[in-house]
């Protein structure tokens, strides 16, 4: 049986020629050259591996799909490709937090990718990032992320943001971050590499140095002209630690919840004369804090309106009319007209008993796989708008 797992999992290896694997990624990957820690796991291990990485700071696959030099990288033969999207899957935002995207441009870009993995005939697999520090809540939103695309691309999950989770609960005092709470420690970016070593060859990483000399790469994911030198020096307890929790971290992941999105249930079907007039409130997510007005009109069996938003520190203002306005048995839901930079916004209204608007919005900028969004609360200003 280790025979056939062997030959399965290293073909490269038994053939004579080092097994050859190329990394996707951005600042996740570069930092403390990870792809070099994982190739010198690996040699510790007695495997022969070759490494090559295209990164590109702060960037999403899609992005990079789009680049030349990667898609000429795709020319040359590989074992395995192992794909990191954007730490939030591309940036997104809710009531003015950081959180996590919608899924859904992960998978295109993981889709585009896959198919030149598969033209390669290269096993693929998704280094599953962690939740920052500041956001440890949202880790299961990042491996339902992970979990959906590798399902789409038959590929094998790298959970290094399960990993993370659990050395921050077993040894909080252990720094896997960096200082801006973002981006990898040398701690955070070894105990990376040993999920994904042991991830793609089989290897468990329990035993096997905890210093480590290999290639330093640049912001390109290049090596710095042939430069060696020490990638990190673990003491013997902290490696032990680290690499227990990669071996314990990596068997196949479960299955997580989607990123829950504000749901109201106590709504209704608004009457004309009840959501008819001008609401006001404040919302936060936005480029800065802004108060709102919001008109609305029956038209027939649906709504028509308008939307106007002033910043409260004064830098803007905006007033935009409703491409849609339908009714539904929880309340409202509309778009805006004319989007700014191609973004589609969505509100769902709910009319609460107390004769307030409870209401969820997102923005989605698709040009640049961005979405914010969050909640606020209307009240009406003044009497109603009469029916017509």
């Amino acid at each position: 049986m280790f025979r056939f797992l062997l030959f399965a999992l290293l073909p490269g290896l038994l053939a004579g020629a080092p097994v050859r694997v190329l990394f996707v990624g951005n600042s996740y990957t570069y930092y403390n050259s990870l792809p070099s820690m994982v190739e010198e796991l690996a040699q510790a291990a007695g495997l022969d591996i070759e490494t090559k990485a295209f990164t590109r700071g702060g960037s999403t696959l899609l992005e990079m799909e789009l680049h030349p030099e990667l898609r000429a990288l795709f020319n040359e033969k590989w074992d395995y490709v192992v794909l990191q999207e954007q730490s939030t899957l591309g940036f997104s935002s809710w009531n003015g937090e950081l959180s996590v995207n919608d899924p859904a441009y992960f998978l295109q870009g993981a889709r585009l990718l896959a198919q030149r993995a598969k033209a390669s005939n290269a096993k693929l697999i998704l280094y599953a990032t962690w939740a920052r520090k500041k956001r440890p809540e949202i880790q299961s939103h990042l491996d339902y992320g992970y979990q959906a695309a590798a399902r789409e691309v038959n590929a094998t999950i790298a959970p290094v943001g399960r990993a993370w989770a659990a050395v921050r609960e077993l040894q909080p005092s252990l720094e896997l971050f960096d200082p801006d709470g973002s981006h990898p420690s040398a701690n955070g970016s070894y105990l990376g590499a040993c999920v994904i070593m042991r991830t793609i060859l089989g290897r468990p990483c329990t035993g096997l140095p905890g210093t480590l000399r290999g290639s330093v790469l640049n912001v390109r994911g290049q090596r710095e002209d042939n430069k060696v030198a020490e990638l990190i020096a673990l003491k013997p307890d902290v490696a032990a630690l680290l690499q227990r929790a990669a071996d314990e971290a990596t068997p196949e992941p479960g299955v997580y919840p989607p990123a829950p999105v504000p749901v109201f249930t106590s709504g209704h079907k608004p009457k004309s004369d009840e959501f008819s007039g001008r609401w006001k409130g404040r919302v936060f997510f936005y480029a800065s804090p802004a108060n709102f007005e919001l008109d609305l009109k029956p038209d027939a069996d649906a709504c028509v309106g308008s939307f106007r938003l002033t910043a409260e520190n004064g830098s803007w203002s905006t007033a935009r009319r409703m491409a849609t306005c339908q009714l539904t048995e929880q309340g409202i839901v509309f778009t805006l007209a004319d989007p700014v930079g191609g973004a589609t916004e969505r509100h769902t209204l709910v009319f609460n008993s107390k004769g307030q608007i409870n209401a969820a919005a997102t923005v989605d900028y698709r040009t640049s796989m961005r979405r914010s969004g969050g909640t606020y609360v209307a009240r009406q200003d003044g009497p109603r708008t009469s029916s017509r």
